[in-house]
Parts: structure tokens; C-alpha cells; sequence
């Protein structure tokens, strides 16, 4: 004769939706802040940070320079956007339960922040402040080359 777990199954279905449900109901919604971030010139700026402070809410924009960060609770932020080689941007943005707040940013290159650096093994340089020794190597030095791995090419 097989004998059925019918209340065990039962269970452990139940438990089961709980565990899968509960953060979703958990979540009260909020708002959405999108946008788009371009240099001085109006070309995209791809990969800038968006941060928006005191959540832990952020992205990262794509190729054409947009971004999008769904369930920001209602209130207002400074919203942060920052790139490499770029002064940061704030502005404050209000965001609405259930509404689309935009932000849209024009960044100016940072001419100070492009220093040439030199990566060190205990951290990271200027070149005119090493006392060293220091060499570039430039990636036509490896093609139509065949050798097992990176550091062999250096080699």
C-alpha cells in the first residue's frame, strides 16, 4: 500500500508561496526617476553613476546615456551622477508614489582629473611624482602575436 504525505506537501507548498511572496508584498512601490546624462557636447555618457542618497538606490547609464531606478520611495533627493574624468552633477529630484520624476544631466569634463596615473603595486601614482622606472606598453605590441597568456606577452 503507498501511503501519501498529503499534509506534509500541503505544508511545504504553503511555506513555499510565503517565502515568495512575502518580499513582494513587503515592497510599498514608490516612484521612478529617469533620465538621460550627456557631456557638454550632447553625446551620451555611457556607464555614469546615479545615486540617490539616504536609499540604496542607483544605476548605472546605458550606451545612449539613459537610466531608469524604479521603486524610489516618495520624497525628495539630491540625486547624485558622477563619471570618471567628469565634475559631478546634483539636482534635487521629487519623486511621487506611483509617478515618474526626470532627471536629465549635462556634464563638464574635469581637465584635472586626467592626469596621466601610474598603477603601483602598493597603490596608485602620478608619473611625474615616481622615482622609478616606467614603461607603456601599447596594444599593437601584442597583435599577431601567439602566446599562452598576458604575462608571457609582457614578457
Amino acid at each position: 500500500m503507498i501511503k501519501t504525505h498529503t499534509p506534509r506537501l500541503w505544508l511545504l507548498g504553503l511555506l513555499t508561496w510565503l517565502l515568495t511572496s512575502l518580499p513582494a508584498l513587503a515592497q510599498t512601490g514608490g516612484g521612478t526617476i529617469t533620465g538621460r546624462v550627456v557631456d557638454a557636447k550632447g553625446e551620451p555618457i555611457i556607464g555614469a553613476t546615479i545615486l540617490v542618497p539616504g536609499t540604496t538606490k542607483g544605476a548605472a547609464t546605458d550606451v545612449e546615456g539613459n537610466f531608469s531606478i524604479r521603486d524610489v520611495p516618495a520624497g525628495t533627493y539630491k540625486v547624485a551622477v558622477s563619471s570618471i574624468g567628469m565634475n559631478n552633477f546634483t539636482q534635487d529630484v521629487t519623486v511621487t508614489e506611483g509617478g515618474t520624476a526626470s532627471l536629465n544631466a549635462t556634464m563638464k569634463e574635469n581637465t584635472t582629473l586626467l592626469a596621466e596615473a601610474v598603477v603601483v603595486g602598493y597603490g596608485t601614482q602620478s608619473r611625474r611624482e615616481l622615482t622609478g622606472s616606467v614603461a607603456q606598453v601599447k596594444s599593437s605590441a601584442f597583435e599577431n602575436t601567439s602566446v599562452p597568456s598576458f604575462d608571457a606577452a609582457l614578457q
